[in-house]
């Protein structure tokens, strides 16, 4: 079963051998009016032979034809492994006429190189000259092709011009041609490439017996090598549309200069060679696979640290983020004035003298205390100190801090915080009973209920009111003149709830005289 299969597979490649040809450097020189000069040429669409015209490619009669001529072999216009690329020279001669006696025909000849094989495009009638589809300008095959055009169309300079087509139907270089290509005269055109100037040229010439010089009536410099493939289809197309008009090759030759690389035929191996053979493979693989392991470690090494790295670096932001909340909430408390205080490290460094060992009081489980003295506060105080190898965390240290602030015992050293309620409300009442209207004034009862937060506060006005005086009796001041303020008469404090200045605005005085008796606030 195996031997059968790979005959088929050998007899399939030997056909596709023989029915595909290679590419080749060409030359030939044909003249189409006669007949043995027919066997290279295809004929595509409704081009024919003809005795007077030799290939007619398309005639007067027909409207929206198509007609093309190929050279069945192709071209090896450069080498895929070298980059080379071939020099080429065509000569031909053709004739455009009218026929028809009308004053417009239509659309021209080209000549051009497409991707071997090339078959007839549909629906290319018309401006596109049978090499380009209609309703597109721009071609989906790539295609180098220089155009001698008898109607103006929209992308058109004239009626009469020649043109570089490269990849689109609107010429690259364009050159209008001093008179009418349509006259039924013998035309001859001569297209060249040099591969070292890259430079493409196009002689066109109506002259009898003409002959070529080099001369040229439109260039072009292009890199072949970037529009087409390395093996090419070179012939003729033409195409009438709403009008009509005969086109016909009469002669054509071509000359190239690339040879392809000979292949060597193959050699029957021997025993030696299948034994070398299967060393060297052996070799070649152990070489593979060897220097795909030393390509392949040091990427997965890279690979792996990479990881490792981009998961710390999550961690470590993962942290950070967690700290700046953590930090935010706890300077929220720190700061608030209701809970411990916040010191600088230089502070308590200056308060412990460095952290001397002179002034350590002792060491726990977590780091050590040391005993210092706050200067700013007057204050003697123990600091607890961190060890780089505790394994407390930062919210434990905190929370043990909050701990220790709020404990009470007549031995602790109390951390040095207070209440920002309690503070708001010892003020608030503070200010109610040195209020300077006395009957604002709380009682006791309503006082202590204010400070122990029972009762809610009352509402301060926000600038200090004016002092009042009271009068109980209406006849207080028609009997108190100054003559009963005198030295002997008795003055003694009822009340003074925040002193007993008399400059305060607060103070109470009972007046004693022999017939009245009043109360002054000031």
């Amino acid at each position: 079963m195996v031997v059968h299969r790979s005959s088929s597979m050998l007899s399939a490649l030997f056909c596709l051998c023989i029915v595909v040809p290679s590419a080749t450097c060409l030359s030939f020189n044909l003249s189409f009016l006669d007949p043995a000069s027919r066997s290279g040429i295809e004929l595509q669409g409704n081009a024919t032979w003809n005795s007077t015209d030799g290939i007619q490619l398309t005639n007067d009669t027909i409207i929206y034809n198509v007609g093309r001529a190929v050279y069945r072999e192709p071209l090896l216009l450069w080498d895929a492994r070298t980059k080379a690329l071939s020099d080429f020279t065509t000569h031909f001669s053709f004739i455009i006429r009218n026929s028809s006696n009308t004053s417009s025909s239509g659309d021209g000849l080209a000549f051009f190189m497409a991707p071997y094989p090339s078959p007839l495009l549909l629906d290319s009638s018309g401006g596109p000259l049978g090499i380009f589809k209609r309703g597109s300008l721009n071609s989906t095959v790539p295609t180098v092709a220089v155009e001698f055009d008898t109607y103006q169309n929209e992308w058109d300079v004239d009626d009469h011009h020649v043109g570089i087509d490269v990849n689109s139907i609107v010429s690259q270089k364009v050159a209008s041609w001093n008179g009418s290509l349509k006259t039924g005269m013998q035309a001859n055109a001569w297209v060249s490439y040099d591969a070292i100037t890259r430079n493409l040229s196009v002689f066109l010439t109506y002259a009898d017996n003409p002959v070529f010089a080099g001369d040229s009536v439109l260039h072009t410099v292009i890199d072949l090598r970037d529009h087409l493939p390395a093996n090419v289809t070179v012939g003729f197309s033409a195409a009438t549309g709403q009008v009509t008009e005969t086109h016909a090759v009469l002669s054509w030759s071509f000359s190239s200069s690339l040879q392809p690389r000979s292949i060597p035929p193959p050699t029957a191996p021997t025993a030696s060679d299948a034994a070398k053979s299967k060393s060297k493979t052996g070799l070649i693989v152990g070489l593979v696979i060897g220097a795909g392991a030393l390509m392949v470690m040091p990427g997965l090494l890279l690979f792996v640290l990479w990881r490792r790295r981009r998961k710390s670096r999550r961690r470590n932001a993962a942290d950070r983020e967690e700290d700046m909340d953590f930090d935010q909430t706890t300077d929220d408390d720190f700061t608030g004035n209701r809970g411990p205080k916040r010191f600088a490290y230089k502070e308590l460094a200056r308060a412990t003298r460095n952290f001397s060992d002179e002034g350590k009081l002792g060491e726990g489980g977590f780091g050590s205390v040391y005993r210092g003295h706050l200067k700013d506060l007057k204050l003697d105080v123990a600091i607890k100190r961190v060890s780089r190898e505790s394994r407390q965390g930062r919210k434990e240290y905190v929370s043990e801090v909050k701990i220790i602030s709020r404990l009470r015992h007549r031995n602790l050293v109390l951390n040095g915080d207070f209440d920002e309620t309690q503070m708001e409300c010892l003020m608030v009442v503070g200010l109610w009973c040195a209020h300077p209207d006395y009957n604002v004034r709380p009682s006791i009862r309503q006082a202590i209920n204010a400070l122990n937060l029972e009762t809610p506060l009352p509402e301060l006005p926000p600038k200090m009111p004016v002092p009042m005086y009271y009068t109980p009796w209406s006849d207080v001041s028609q009997s108190l003149h100054a003559s009963s303020l005198a030295t002997t008469t008795s003055i003694t404090a009822k009340s003074a709830p925040t002193g007993s200045s008399s400059m305060s605005p607060s103070s109470s005085y009972l007046l004693k005289s022999p017939n009245t008796e009043a109360v002054i606030s000031t």
